[in-house]
């Protein structure tokens, strides 16, 4: 992964450390549910909002990171594949 995201021009940014102690048996603290699903937090062994938002929070503050230039997806229709390739419709 490490020769991946060099030649890629993208940035790997490590969250094991900061996520210490918010595995599923850390109760309130936990970023991820346990075996049980709960319909109104998270399916099991998901994550949970806060630890969304916490890994969100990680990586936009990464050391030279830039927010997002548009929050628009891509149009799929006119995407090519890593060949160049359009996708038939």
């Amino acid at each position: 992964m490490k020769d991946a995201h060099f030649y890629q021009g993208a940035r790997c940014v490590g969250t094991c450390g900061p996520s210490l102690g918010h595995d599923a048996c850390s109760g309130d603290a936990a970023w991820v549910s346990g075996k049980d699903t709960n319909l109104f937090r998270a399916a099991a062994y998901h994550p949970y909002a806060a630890g969304m938002k916490a890994e969100a929070d990680l990586i936009f503050k990464a050391p030279g990171g830039t927010a997002a230039v548009s929050t628009k997806a891509p149009d799929a229709r006119n995407a090519t594949t890593a060949a160049g390739l359009v996708p038939r419709s």
